[in-house]
């Protein structure tokens, strides 16, 4: 390797923030090296490998946790060697043994561990066909996505994070009422039959008041609130802001929590089509953004008409994908909007089907 390779290579191993460690359990020992290994040390020698893998020959199935105990072990040695900060182990690939007796075992071990990791069948890497590896792909990346689960913005500082839609004279709220576990939404759903959502506030707390009262105790300091508005007819924007945003800010002064909000209130449209409208002067952002998940699903519009929280573009966009990615997928598995607005959406229209057919039983 000439000296210019050298110098690359070490540029990169300075820059490396984790290690990523395969250990296939379906071995019992060593032996000559064969045709995967002789890839393996290929693949090592590649002088721009963004970060360094490293693979462990041999595991006996119910004897795992030793392995992983001198796997992690000779990575501390070798960070330390490699002069490298951050974690010392990112991810850990194990491959199954053939037997299916030590399954069980072996995920108790890794889930010990506390690292990322994910298991597979020898079946999965010995046939190298496009489908099973973007399978086997989607579904780390899932497992990495889920496990970090910081949003710009949200994760700083207290957060609740507002869906709502009005349709058929039905009006639905949800909400995120846990701050930092934005999988699941809270509903309450009530008649409505104003483009404006009348009940967000009343003497009695209104929609506003029962999603946060069950938490109102818990804020300790002022806190930002996120409203993704659907149903909003382009004519009607720039008064249902004002008015709704006036009902929220009631409605957390009735709690008496003792803190102040500020609130951002975006619009979300139903498709990616932008119209020129007169509220486009008032309007802070305008984009599109296609969350990509189900394929023939349109793009959201969202615009930003309110902003007392100063949010960047970059930050409303990442915090909308990432709500997207955290979302939990057996309760919205295929979205086209905003997970809360989405949530609201759903919600409102359960109850308009419900109507529906107590109607027609009549």
């Amino acid at each position: 390797m000439s000296h210019q390779e050298l110098e690359e290579k070490a540029r990169w191993r300075t820059k490396r923030k984790r290690l990523a460690a395969a250990v296939p359990a379906h071995r019992a020992g060593g032996g000559a090296a064969g045709e995967g290994e002789e890839e393996w040390r290929r693949a090592r020698s590649f002088n721009a490998m963004p970060m360094e893998t490293f693979h462990e020959n041999s595991a006996v199935p119910n004897n795992i946790a030793n392995t992983f105990s001198n796997v992690l072990e000779s990575l501390s040695q070798q960070f330390t060697n490699l002069d490298m900060e951050g974690e010392v182990l990112g991810l850990i690939l194990v491959i199954l043994p053939e037997a299916r007796d030590f399954d069980a075992n072996i995920e108790d071990v890794c889930k010990n561990l506390g690292v990322l990791y994910h298991c597979i069948l020898p079946s999965d890497i010995c046939v190298r066909k496009d489908p099973s590896m973007e399978k086997l792909a989607r579904q780390i990346k899932y497992k990495v996505v889920e496990r970090d689960t910081f949003i710009p913005f949200v994760s700083e500082g207290p957060t609740f994070i507002f869906g709502a839609d009005t349709s058929n004279n039905v009006a639905s709220v949800a909400a995120s009422v846990k701050w930092q576990e934005f999988r699941k939404y809270t509903a309450v759903v009530g008649p409505n039959n104003e483009a404006t959502i009348h009940d967000l506030f009343s003497e009695d707390g209104g929609m506003i008041g029962d999603l946060l009262r069950p938490i109102c105790k818990k804020i300790e300091r002022d806190y930002r609130i996120l409203f993704f508005r659907h149903g909003i007819t382009e004519d009607h924007i720039d008064n249902i802001c004002h008015q709704e945003v006036d009902a929220i800010k009631l409605a957390c002064a009735h709690l008496n929590i003792g803190y102040k909000q500020s609130v951002t209130f975006v619009v979300v449209g139903g498709n990616g089509v932008k119209e020129n409208s007169s509220n486009d002067a008032k309007v802070k952002f305008d984009f599109v953004c296609h969350h990509g998940f189900v394929k023939g699903t349109k793009p959201a519009r969202y615009r930003v008409v309110l902003d007392e929280n100063n949010l960047t573009f970059d930050q409303l966009e990442s915090i909308i994908i990432k709500l997207c990615l955290l979302r939990d997928r057996v309760a919205y598995p295929e979205i086209f909007m905003v997970p809360p607005a989405y949530s609201a959406w759903l919600e409102a229209s359960e109850q308009i089907e419900e109507r529906s057919e107590q109607q027609r039983a009549i």
